[in-house]
């Protein structure tokens, strides 16, 4: 089972008046919600602030004047931990780690732009959801500009609740999204055409659907669609998605670990055995006597047994590091510093954790040989002498291995003097190759001039 998630995306024309911070956060109240990206927020700079009422966090990204510009608005409790990255006044980006989701939002050119810009702009948008870490789901939001339509070879990526027809930039969109295979959510889920189009025109009779929300196909999204009594004064609909999240694994608590001291009970039994005892009357008193004393020499003699953990604090530290930095193009030299570190600690906590064990047979009165022996075995593979000096050598081994595959039967060999055969074995290990040997038998196949060991038939010859 999972939680959910709602991520949504509105163009609200502006939000740089304290008056739209107050009409969004009464919105916003009303509905569910944990992310929704903005366009158009005409909020000069790249920079963060909070709402006095309500909390909300505000991430933005717009040029030197009050024009265009995105914006993030995020739940309080999300924005510990979030990565946002401002690309320029049409596109940003923002990684939440906890929920391992990286929303990308674009505000396009409009039509009084060319083609080749809003193409220029797509690639854009396409550098930015290449740089997706890995193991996150990338999910695409904004207001596009385009009308997409559900045509051939575009099935598995629009839906049936679309516009009835595409424009050029719809379908430039929709290779974007086919390219980085993004299924746009508010075209596949049922809606009445009332509930299909996101923006109004001035003269209240042209609708068209621009804003869109595009997932990976295996995102599990429950719902998407436009939230109709959104009361914020714009042309545009919100439209929300509202998908699974996996809740955290809860390991389960174990018991608490005791162990027994052994000095402990011998000091407390020689202790009651200094003390006159009554003699017993029978062997059940007998019994019951020797009951007693035992308890009562073992009664505080259980500690709590201390095991250091296999990973040290230490080493978790540069784990957790290089688990952070993994995937980004932007930190390869960090990410290669910090997989060194975690490689020289483990090899320290190994070292250790061997330490511990030889110390615990020596309190044992074990072998401290045969646990060394035990600490250090490794299973060794079966190696070929090299025929010039004769050590056991690795590429003499590999060598052997490729000869006995690409060894090729004679077709001028008689079927009369034919024997099993005698060839060396591969190095495998003899557990390996002992079962196989037992059952394996050789026959001539005439007709393909080959030497078959999977049949048990053999000639007589064997």
């Amino acid at each position: 089972m999972g939680r959910p998630f709602y991520i949504g995306t509105l163009n609200a024309r502006t939000l740089a008046p304290k008056e739209k911070h107050i009409e969004i956060e009464l919105a916003l109240s009303k509905i569910k919600w944990d992310v929704v990206a903005v366009q158009e927020a005409r909020i000069v700079g790249l920079s963060s602030f909070q709402f006095a009422s309500s909390g909300i966090v505000c991430y933005h990204s717009g040029g030197a004047t009050a024009k265009y510009g995105v914006a993030y608005l995020l739940q309080p409790h999300l924005a510990k931990g979030a990565i946002f990255l401002g690309i320029s006044d049409r596109l940003a980006s923002l990684e939440l780690p906890n929920q391992r989701i990286f929303l990308v939002t674009a505000y396009a050119p409009t039509s009084a732009y060319d083609d080749a810009t809003y193409d220029d702009f797509l690639d854009q948008v396409e550098t930015a959801l290449q740089s997706t870490p890995k193991g996150y789901t990338p999910v695409l939001t904004g207001d596009f500009n385009g009308r997409v339509a559900r045509e051939a070879g575009n099935e598995k990526y629009v839906g049936e609740y679309a516009s009835p027809s595409a424009n050029a930039r719809g379908r430039s969109f929709t290779e974007t999204c086919m390219k980085h295979k993004l299924r746009i959510q508010n075209t596949f889920h049922k809606r009445r055409t009332g509930r299909i189009w996101t923006w109004r025109a001035m003269n209240g009779q042209t609708f068209n659907q621009k804003d869109f929300i595009a997932a990976p196909i295996s995102a599990p999204v429950v719902n998407c669609g436009v939230v109709n009594r959104f009361e914020f004064n714009s042309d545009h609909r919100l439209v929300r998605m509202e998908i699974t999240i996996p809740n955290k694994s809860r390991h389960k608590r174990c018991r608490e670990k005791r162990e027994f001291d052994r000095g402990s009970f011998t000091v407390n039994a020689n202790l009651l055995a200094s003390m006159p005892l009554a003699r017993p009357i029978s062997a059940t008193d007998a019994y019951l006597q020797i009951q007693a004393f035992t308890k009562a020499a073992a009664s505080d003699c259980w500690r709590k047994k201390k095991t250091s953990p296999r990973i040290s604090p230490s080493t978790r530290k540069p784990l957790a590091q290089r688990h952070l930095l993994k995937g980004k193009s932007y930190s390869a030299i960090a990410y290669s510093i910090a997989c060194k570190a975690a490689r020289i600690s483990l090899v320290d906590d190994i070292r250790k954790r061997k330490e511990v064990q030889l110390r615990k047979a020596a309190i044992l009165g074990r072998s401290i040989v045969k646990e060394a022996l035990n600490l250090h075995s490794s299973r060794k593979r079966l190696l070929v002498p090299d025929p010039i000096s004769g050590a056991f050598s690795q590429d003499a081994t590999k060598t052997a291995v490729r000869i006995f595959y690409e060894y090729k039967p004679s077709v001028q060999l008689p079927l009369g003097i034919f024997t099993c055969s005698n060839e060396p074995l591969p190095p495998f290990l003899p557990d390996e190759a002992r079962n196989p040997l037992v059952h394996l038998k050789i026959r001539w196949n005439s007709t393909r001039h080959a030497l078959l060991c999977e049949r048990p038939h053999c000639p007589s010859t064997c």
